[in-house]
């Protein structure tokens, strides 16, 4: 599976390289929103996952974008901020939010979209 992490914050986004990297995942890291887009097209990820405060775009700007492009893949918002506002933008866009710092709970939630994808339904 291909996963785009994209965190402006350089150990998460090596901790996360790490730990996805042990699962047999290939990762492609951005520090920016605009990175991200930039990154986008040529690495085509199975999986996006997003942190919603970094300078620039916002993650939900980014999905936003992405969306309108006609991404439909699965996007995960792993992020310390997701107030009640955030979450009602991340239900419109198709958007899984999980709080960081619970590694555990994105591993759970990559893996499932592994297992869907291994079995040939559209995640």
């Amino acid at each position: 599976m291909r996963i785009l992490v994209v965190d402006d914050e350089h150990d998460i986004r090596e901790f996360l390289i790490m730990a996805l990297d042990i699962e047999g995942w290939e990762v492609r890291t951005a520090a920016s929103g605009s990175e991200a887009l930039a990154v986008l097209p040529e690495f085509a990820p199975d999986v996006i996952v997003l942190d919603q405060m970094m300078p620039g775009l916002r993650g939900t700007d980014v999905a936003r974008h992405v969306r309108g492009q006609g991404y439909a893949g699965p996007i995960v918002l792993f992020s310390g901020v997701i107030s009640a506002q955030v979450e009602d933008e991340l239900a419109d866009l198709g958007i899984t939010p999980v709080s960081k710092p619970d590694n555990d709970a994105l591993l759970r939630i990559l893996h499932a979209f592994a297992a869907e994808r291994e079995r040939g339904h559209a995640v």
